[in-house]
């Protein structure tokens, strides 16, 4: 496939942007005594490595390991591009009204910004791949060519616990050198495929994908307590055209504690800072979320630990590209959208403030 399906232009011109911050200089006056230090010692002392990216693929009658091939990819070093755990299928479907091919571009869209493609199963029988998987497959030979395929077909013993000797630190490397010999058949299946299926894959998917191309992608970056309205951000994403990055839906609390709670504590947070990091580092935009009474240029408010940091590491790296700011009103969220969401005047009061 030629550089023609990597390349699109997102529709941004009806997207809300505030006041933003668009060098490091404004954000260190932004900034906190304990987090400049922190953001000094971990941008400019040492050196921060990103992590892999890595496209996990599936049945989609086997979502329910979702969480189990999250866990397999960040233990073996890599952080895991999940499209279901990326994209939300039912937030999907209805922000695309139901149309597969509007949805595998969004599949694609992730697919292409990772290092390597990894197809999970429960079995090794690939005879019968989906027609989703094939055309991922096929998507990845054409634009990645060379770059590492792998299967598990282990993904239920995986979950099951009768893996965990593959995942250990001293057999890791063996066990990817396994799943790349795996992932040749996979390959090959590709090559060999029947040819009017891969001419209907080539019709009425991938022609769709070169003439429109694949959409942006965005990290989303909110207040770790917002977790609960992660899916109006993704919303605006979709109705903008965006394909969104969210770390807390990547990269759920309980997985990360599976893959690094036997890590000390200072190394669990250096392999989640990279894992954060490195979904950063793939976006093409940075859009943060704040609540209502929050701005993100008035030095008198705090500013979320996570928030700064995204956006340190955006105008350290990234600067040339564009940053957004809503807040979750302008994202539709009933308890600020509306005129009067909550039950007692006290609460009321605490999420609008005494002016309202």
């Amino acid at each position: 496939m030629s550089s023609d399906i990597l390349n699109s232009d997102g529709n941004a011109s009806n997207i809300h942007n505030t006041n933003t911050i668009q060098t490091l200089q404004q954000l260190r006056r932004r900034l906190t005594q304990s987090q400049l230090s922190y953001f000094q010692s971990l941008f400019h002392e040492q050196p921060l490595t990103l992590r892999p990216l890595v496209y996990t693929s599936f049945d989609g009658d086997q979502m329910r390991y979702l969480h189990w091939m999250c866990y397999v990819a960040l233990t073996l070093g890599y952080v895991p591009i999940n499209p279901e755990a990326a994209l939300g299928s039912y937030l999907l479907n209805t922000s695309h009204q139901g149309s597969k091919i509007e949805i595998m571009r969004d599949c694609i869209s992730l697919e292409l910004c990772c290092q390597e493609f990894w197809h999970f199963d429960v079995t090794d029988e690939i005879h019968s791949l989906p027609e989703g998987v094939l055309a991922e497959l096929i998507t990845w030979q054409e634009a990645r060519a060379g770059q590492s395929v792998r299967f598990f077909p282990w993904i239920q013993l995986a979950a099951t616990g009768k893996y965990g000797d593959q995942l250990s630190p001293e057999h890791r490397a063996q066990t990817l050198t396994a799943a790349l010999e795996r992932g040749r058949p996979l390959v090959s299946q590709v090559e060999h495929l029947d040819p009017q299926m891969t001419a209907d894959i080539q019709r009425n998917l991938l022609t769709s994908v070169r003439n429109h191309g694949v959409r942006p992608l965005v990290f989303l970056s909110q207040d770790v307590t917002d977790y609960k309205h992660t899916d109006w951000a993704r919303r605006t994403a979709y109705q903008t055209g965006y394909v969104p990055l969210h770390p807390d839906t990547l990269m759920e609390h309980f997985v990360l504690d599976m893959a690094f709670g036997q890590e000390s504590q200072q190394d669990y947070h250096s392999a989640y800072t990279a894992s954060r990091c490195s979904l950063v580092n793939a976006a093409d935009e940075l859009w943060i979320f704040l609540k209502p009474q929050v701005s993100l240029t008035d030095e008198c408010t705090p500013l979320p630990t996570n928030i700064a940091q995204d956006l340190y590491f955006w105008l350290l790296h990234k600067s040339d590209h564009p940053i957004r700011v809503f807040n979750w009103q302008h994202a539709g969220v009933p308890k600020y959208a509306k005129a009067r969401w909550a039950i007692t005047t006290k609460e009321h009061l605490e999420e609008h403030g005494p002016h309202l």
